[in-house]
């Protein structure tokens, strides 16, 4: 499935029949799409702690030319990272931290202070190949897309408020599959382990 894939899918939910194959299609639809895909997928990675997005403790790249007076490191922001969950050593070691904005050459770039030496991140990855991304996902997203457009592209009203309406409860339920499927305890009946006895 393609991110165009899913922004047919988000306008199928509210009622558009002309699909789009690219962003540089000429049409209002992928127009619209064009502008709110990306923000709609950032939005819902940052909504919750995504089993199939998270990066588990990653060492960090320490920034040597900048001073922080509050903290005793600062570290680069993670390139794939689109939030950052925790920093420390492990799950057993976990240290306070900030994230600052600071000025470079060019631009403004974000920054992770903390007090540890050799300091790991866990995070969400900025997840944007489609193929890595779980089908409860997907539906989501193109839900949650669906809300997004509904008010420039449905036909009327009520379809737009439908179409947020559901994707509330669409993105609810792929939260809670993403939480069930990290927490889901192998069963001692699992006919795998009877195999092995």
């Amino acid at each position: 499935m393609t991110k165009y894939d899913i922004c047919n899918m988000a306008l199928t939910f509210i009622g558009s029949t002309r699909p789009i194959s690219s962003f540089a299609d000429q049409s209002t639809e992928a127009t619209i799409c064009g502008r709110f895909y990306d923000i709609a997928r950032k939005s819902l990675l940052n909504e919750t702690d995504w089993n199939f997005a998270k990066q588990s403790y990653t060492a960090l790249t320490v920034v040597t030319d900048e001073a922080n007076q509050e903290y005793q490191y600062v570290y680069e922001y993670p390139d794939d990272a689109i939030r950052i969950l925790s920093v420390g050593l492990g799950d057993h070691h976990k240290e306070p931290f900030k994230i600052i904005y600071t000025d470079t050459d060019t631009d403004s770039v974000q920054r992770i202070v903390c007090n540890l030496k050799n300091a790991m991140a866990e995070y969400i990855v900025n997840v944007e190949n489609t193929d890595l991304m779980p089908a409860y996902f997907t539906e989501a997203l193109a839900w949650k897309l669906g809300g997004m457009i509904a008010i420039g592209l449905a036909k009327t009203p009520q379809i737009a408020q439908n179409a947020m309406q559901i994707q509330q409860g669409i993105v609810e339920r792929a939260k809670y599959l993403s939480g069930a499927e990290k927490k889901q305890p192998l069963r001692s009946d699992n006919h795998y382990i009877r195999a092995r006895r």
